[in-house]
């Protein structure tokens, strides 16, 4: 029998939302502002974490459904929604949901952090669980920030807890910035862009895809 994987969140996972979230906590009212979702739509956060963008989607009115690889993060986010969201631990290459089950996938900063064939699995299960009409929403780093000092600013500051996060997941973030982001993943994946709205000095961006159209 071979070894379970060690979770890389586990001592991290209580301190979370006191440490991170505070930092996310104005994005994501942007991501729900950006593309609302409607009442009683069916919403799945892939790499759910604490649950924290789950309780907004439940806020809206949603039916929400979380994924993530790591039981201790889960943890927090069961204490946080008890049974209001369902919550599965697994690999978000294989995830354990039918076709077609979901109004909205979404991810929040962890596209970035995966390999490149990762990334491609992953936005193929996505497009497979998403219904025809629904959408795919991230949001993530952007490749262009905008020409101010700030903007450089904030450049270099991500480029810098990249570096600190370690050699793999700095090398994810290089690669993810040097192949279009969000929006040349899309292109990958057969994946349409609907919209998108850079945020942070031009160092984020808030993405929604779709499915292309049956010809």
């Amino acid at each position: 029998m071979s070894n379970p994987q060690p979770d890389p969140y586990r001592a991290v996972a209580r301190w979370y939302d006191i440490l991170i979230e505070p930092l996310n906590r104005k994005l994501k009212g942007m991501m729900l502002r950006f593309a609302p979702p409607e009442r009683g739509e069916v919403v799945l956060d892939v790499g759910c974490g604490t649950g924290v963008l789950l309780e907004r989607y439940l806020d809206a009115g949603c039916e929400v459904w979380g994924l993530d690889m790591s039981s201790a993060m889960l943890a927090q986010a069961r204490r946080r929604l008890g049974a209001r969201a369902e919550l599965h631990e697994g690999d978000a290459r294989a995830m354990p949901f039918p076709d077609d089950r979901f109004d909205w996938v979404a991810f929040s900063f962890v596209l970035h952090e995966m390999v490149p064939d990762m990334r491609l699995a992953v936005l193929a299960e996505a497009r497979r669980v998403v219904r025809p009409a629904g959408h795919i929403v991230a949001i993530d780093y952007h490749d262009e920030p905008q020409g101010t000092a700030r903007g450089w600013l904030l450049k270099a500051s991500t480029i810098a807890i990249e570096r600190v996060a370690g050699g793999d997941h700095w090398a994810s973030y290089r690669h993810y910035m040097a192949h279009g982001a969000v929006v040349g993943l899309a292109d990958q994946a057969d994946l349409e862009l609907v919209r998108q709205r850079v945020v942070g000095h031009g160092n984020l961006a808030i993405t929604v895809l779709r499915r292309p159209a049956s010809p």
